[in-house]
């Protein structure tokens, strides 16, 4: 006798399959899932009872009160759409074409019925062959009330006289602000990478080193050691990578000359000089030995940045073959820094800034460079990462620069090298004052700049790139913010410099966590610096000295928060009808109009038994009340907490005095898969939800 096969067998006989993309607040089309029919299933088989109990199902599917058995015997895909009830989801949200195939040589007569009136569609049926033929529908929130609904299209082989598949369609629908985020609708894994910093060599490595800097190298410098309060601070902060030695200065730095005993290290150049008859010198007490015993003990992966101009190839072999001997992973290499910014006049080594003029090359010259320092450094071990300088501006004294080293560069650049500071200045800049209000309401929206300057480079190499370097990665290998005195640069007590510590600039870095977190191109993102008095840093110390009273600065936090997230799964996050705002310009910001007032991204846990929602509100003065749903990640959490980064005013700044004027404080919620929460003015609040 025959078995009998199981009923699941008989209604299991499509293969629904989840595309690549999902839904998410800036989504620019649908959905795709894919759905091939295999007519030569085990249904073919099944007994007249099986295909009863089939009639049945579709019978109560029909009705609208489908039975709880179903999903557990009908091969059934959830798929999820999120709407607000008042119209405003754009269509394309709503919308999901699914291209139906039959295996080769077979064809398949289907029939396509809709069980709610919400669901936007008639009746349909065709012909599936191996091609596939698109099915389309979509859904209209605009007619239900808020909550969660379900409704289901069946798929029948009219034929076969079987279902073939059940389409389960939900629809949570919004009122008011809302949040929802679909814990099964992935994306890509977050790249811890993107968490690091960087640190140069002067100073004894920004003030790491607790050796004063000498211009000459003699034995009395010999000796130095970490200073472990600052280290002991910054193990805590979840630094995932370290660039050395820093940008500018490595544009001058021979690393041969800064390894071995101190007395016999050759001073290097200090470049701030505006004219080569200023220059200075400086022994190397923190050299490449001493950057990577610092970066195993942080365990953090090592981004060496290479002098593009003033660097043979054969020497940058020789540092990459100095770590290979010391078993030191050195797997991350980026030819030059910021070598596309002339001095004046244009193409003078000895033309002013030093900087920037004993440093510029012209776009054929960097891709020769390139080239040949990628093919010595490949050559060592084939396996390292390299590389591409680019600018965050497309044309650079009137060259389209990018543009020309991608097309002239013949080697491939594994990520292309860019970096993104606000607020940047012009040549057209004032500096004129400006309130606190116009500042930061400006700040907190040129995350719309950073999204623009990386689509416009992906775009660049797109278009212009060797046929080796299409799609590399990005890699924004510094960033941050850069308020610097216009009159004196060089004058650590300017105000002005107290803007690079202050809340407001922190947000501004949860935003471009936001915008890195949501593109998979962008794998290595390293922050301005480990520690400075001036600048934004993880940890702020007195400008009178550099490197006295370590305080743990407001970007410690972000950048603590988001890191707990390295290694994670990037999930749907849809923010519905949010509150808009404007702002007004500030230096090279442009104002904008209706901006949505929150931003979010959000991330499963590498171990999958967290959801963590990131949240900024980029308002000044006003909290906003929101309705978050989770949906696909468990049916009740054990846990929702609330860890909140704020302070009393956006400018607000933490000080050895005041060292917690900016902190985080993380409340208990809840648990539940809804909730309402009051995101605070001018606050990032990370969501978290347990299992």
């Amino acid at each position: 006798m025959t078995p009998r096969p199981p009923l699941g067998d008989c209604l299991a006989s499509i293969a629904l399959l989840p595309g690549n993309g999902f839904m998410s607040p800036k989504s620019t089309g649908p959905d795709t899932d894919t759905a091939r029919l295999d007519p030569a299933s085990a249904l073919a088989r099944c007994w007249v009872g099986a295909w009863l109990a089939v009639a049945l199902t579709l019978a109560a599917i029909l009705a609208g009160t489908p039975r709880t058995t179903m999903a557990q015997t009908t091969s059934v895909v959830d798929i999820y759409f999120y709407g607000h009830q008042n119209g405003s989801t754009p269509e394309s949200q709503l919308t999901r074409t699914i291209p139906l195939a039959a295996q080769a040589g077979q064809s398949v007569l289907w029939y396509a019925y809709p069980t709610a009136s919400w669901i936007q569609m008639s009746p349909q049926f065709g012909v599936a062959t191996s091609t596939p033929t698109d099915f389309e529908f979509s859904v209209d929130p605009t007619a239900l009330g808020p909550g969660m609904h379900t409704g289901y299209i069946a798929l029948i082989d009219l034929v076969g006289r079987r279902v073939l598949g059940v389409l389960a369609l939900r629809l949570r629908v919004c009122s008011g602000h809302c949040l929802f985020v679909d814990a099964a609708a992935t994306s890509h894994v977050i790249s811890p990478l993107l968490f690091g910093s960087q640190i140069d060599y002067l100073d004894g490595g920004g003030g790491l080193w607790d050796t004063l800097p000498q211009p000459v190298c003699d034995a009395n410098q010999a000796g130095g050691a970490p200073r472990e309060p600052h280290i002991s601070e910054l193990e805590q902060a979840g630094v995932r990578m370290l660039r050395y030695p820093g940008g500018i200065p490595s544009d001058f730095f021979d690393w041969a000359g800064a390894v071995g005993p101190v007395e016999s290290r050759t001073p290097q150049i200090v470049p701030w000089a505006l004219s080569e008859a200023e220059i200075e010198f400086e022994c190397p007490l923190f050299g490449p030995d001493e950057f990577a015993d610092l970066a195993v003990r942080l365990e953090a992966p090592m981004l060496i940045t290479t002098a593009a101009k003033n660097a043979t190839p054969s020497e940058v072999a020789g540092w990459l073959q100095h770590y290979r001997a010391r078993g030191i992973p050195a797997g991350y290499w980026e030819i030059g820094n910021e070598i596309y910014i002339p001095g004046a006049p244009k193409g003078d080594p000895s033309g002013t800034p030093y900087w920037t003029a004993a440093t510029y090359m012209s776009s054929s010259e960097y891709a020769q460079a390139f080239d040949a320092q990628a093919a010595a450094l490949r050559a060592v071990d084939p396996t390292v990462k390299i590389g591409l300088v680019a600018s965050p501006y497309a044309i650079i004294d009137g060259e389209p620069w990018n543009a020309n080293v991608a097309s002239a560069s013949a080697q491939r650049a594994d990520f292309i090298s860019v970096h993104l500071y606000q607020p940047a200045r012009d040549v057209t800049s004032t500096c004129a004052p400006a309130s606190a209000e116009q500042i930061y309401g400006a700040l907190l929206s040129a995350q719309e700049l950073v999204k623009l300057q990386i689509q416009t480079l992906k775009d660049t190499m797109q278009q212009s790139g060797n046929a080796q370097s299409k799609t590399p990665d990005i890699a924004v290998t510094e960033h941050g913010t850069i308020f610097v005195p216009c009159e004196d640069p060089f004058n650590p007590f300017d105000p002005l410099w107290r803007e690079n510590r202050t809340l407001g600039s922190a947000l501004f870095s949860a935003l471009s966590y936001n915008v890195f977190m949501r593109d998979p191109r962008v794998t290595i993102a390293n922050h301005v610096a480990l520690l400075h008095p001036r600048a934004q840093a993880l940890l702020n110390t007195d400008p009178t000295d550099g490197v006295s009273s370590p305080v743990r600065s407001a970007f410690f936090h972000v950048l603590k928060l988001y890191s707990e997230s390295a290694q994670g799964t990037r999930v749907s996050a849809a923010l519905l009808d949010p509150p808009l705002h404007s702002t007004q310009g500030y230096e090279v910001i442009p104002a904008y109009e209706d901006l949505p007032v929150l931003d979010t991204v959000a991330v499963r846990s590498a171990d999958d038994q967290r959801l963590h929602v990131y949240v900024v509100n980029r308002s000044l003065t006003e909290g906003v009340t929101t309705r978050i749903a989770l949906d696909r990640f468990v049916s009740a959490p054990s846990a929702v907490t609330a860890a909140v980064l704020h302070g009393a005013a956006v400018d607000a700044v933490n000080t050895a005095a005041a060292p917690d004027a900016v902190s985080v404080s993380t409340v208990p919620l809840s648990p539940s898969n809804e909730i309402e929460y009051t995101f605070p003015a001018h606050s990032l609040v990370r969501l978290t939800f347990a299992r």
